[in-house]
């Protein structure tokens, strides 16, 4: 343990002093990021003066696409593999409208609509529409309907200036089931075998304020209230969830009320809110249920997380990104599904959604972000980028429990497709000693 702590500290301590030696030269920095963002401008000017067969990604775009008027629109193909629900096969067309401010050309809204066939799904339609009232707010709505279990309506709305300068409003309302996850027992031990899929619903809200207290450093306040429940699931295993888990299943059949209260201090120097390139990003936050107030259950959750973002020079090309996390929970036991938990969509991309649940999750995720080329996608500049990466991670009963025997290696690689300002469309490959998982997904793991 003491060997592990040490080597945190000593790798954490050498990107500290990387971000200490940037947060005390803020003119420099100043000067790197209008450099950088002069130059972003004139890749724009040679990207758009480009031919399309210049480019071989482009061409094949090209085939793929067409625009009139105000819109431009790509069909992709949908091909992707899960560890839990195997392969999904479909299309996806990607409808971008656009408008023009002050001579320069941005994206109003995109539509993406899609229809895919899972053998454990059936058939899903889906209706996604993003809406950019400038260039760091995003409006948001999801519908999505599967034969067989599968449903999803979500609305979300992100202000990064709400109201005053700096001020953040995150809202977001849901209602949905999703089949797609499994549970394994608790701890860095628990076995493949025994995995049991579960069907997860959950309805409510989420309303979050960030506001300013000094330069870079904000105080949040999340306030949620959801009501939660599970059923058996709908994939094909030797382990169905109410027999082989039964005494999970019978306290967790039933919607439980969790009315949380989430108070954070960050910081964040970061460049951009969802596409950053540089900057440093810290947030320590507490989080408390209480039956007293509207919950089922009382307990608190707090975590730390460092996110680091760095260029070599002035050149935006190579981006280093890193991530570290450590959550923990006091109190009564939640439900598993409340607790700390590793997987595809919470660390270790790896392994299936909720590989590992405890009380204690620590991870570490190190990408070498790569921008491979800069090229027009129609009329709106794009970025091809290829990204190495390892993810590393453990949960456990105790921060003291955490050994460095237990920690899961993941490494893979991600291809990505860049439409800035707002959008990344990511294609990730990752391997571990349980396999290969493919994921594909809008925006980036962190």
């Amino acid at each position: 343990m003491k060997a592990l702590l040490s080597a945190i500290f000593l790798i954490s301590a050498i990107n500290l002093n990387t971000i200490a030696q940037d947060d005390n030269k803020p003119k420099e920095n100043q000067v790197k990021q209008q450099f950088l963002k002069e130059k972003y401008q004139s890749d724009i000017k040679k990207a758009l003066d480009q031919k399309s067969q210049d480019n071989i990604l482009t061409k094949l775009i090209d085939l793929l696409s067409f625009e009139h008027k105000n819109m431009q629109m790509v069909t992709i193909p949908i091909i992707q593999t899960s560890k839990d629900m195997s392969a999904s096969y479909g299309l996806m067309p990607i409808m971008a409208f656009n408008k023009s401010i002050n001579n320069k050309l941005l994206i109003k809204s995109v539509l993406a609509p899609s229809f895919d066939y899972n053998r454990y799904l059936g058939k899903t339609l889906t209706q996604r529409h993003y809406f950019f009232p400038d260039e760091k707010s995003i409006m948001m709505y999801r519908i999505s309907f599967s034969e067989h279990t599968q449903k999803e309506l979500i609305f979300w709305y992100y202000q990064p200036e709400f109201l005053m300068k700096n001020t953040r409003l995150d809202f977001q309302v849901l209602d949905s089931a999703n089949p797609k996850f499994s549970f394994y027992g608790f701890g860095p031990n628990s076995r493949y075998s025994d995995k049991a899929n579960y069907t997860f619903y959950k309805k409510g809200a989420q309303l979050t304020i960030t506001k300013p207290i000094f330069e870079n450093i904000y105080w949040d306040y999340s306030v949620s209230f959801y009501s939660n429940k599970i059923d058996n699931g709908i994939i094909d295993s030797k382990n169905k969830f109410s027999s082989f888990y039964p005494s999970q299943y019978s306290e967790l059949n039933s919607y439980k009320k969790f009315f949380l209260n989430k108070f954070s201090l960050l910081f964040d120097s970061t460049d951009h809110p969802f596409l950053p390139k540089l900057g440093n990003y810290f947030i320590f936050s507490a989080e408390f249920s209480d039956k007293d107030i509207l919950s089922d259950y009382t307990y608190s959750d707090y975590s730390f997380e460092i996110k680091k973002y760095y260029k070599y020079g002035l050149n935006d090309r190579y981006v280093t990104a890193i991530r570290y996390l450590l959550e923990w929970q006091k109190g009564q036991r939640a439900p598993f599904y409340a607790m700390p938990r590793l997987g595809e969509t919470s660390g270790l991309r790896a392994f299936g959604d909720g590989r590992f649940t405890d009380r204690v999750k620590f991870v570490v995720n190190i990408e070498q972000r790569i921008t491979m080329s800069k090229f027009p996608l129609r009329k709106f500049i794009s970025e091809f980028e290829l990204t190495p990466f390892i993810d590393i991670g453990t949960v456990s009963d105790k921060v003291s429990d955490i050994k460095a025997d237990n920690l899961n290696f993941a490494p893979g690689i991600s291809s990505r497709l860049l439409i800035r300002p707002h959008i990344v469309a990511t294609l990730d490959f990752a391997y571990s000693k349980e396999g290969i998982n493919s994921i594909i997904r809008v925006g980036y793991p962190f």
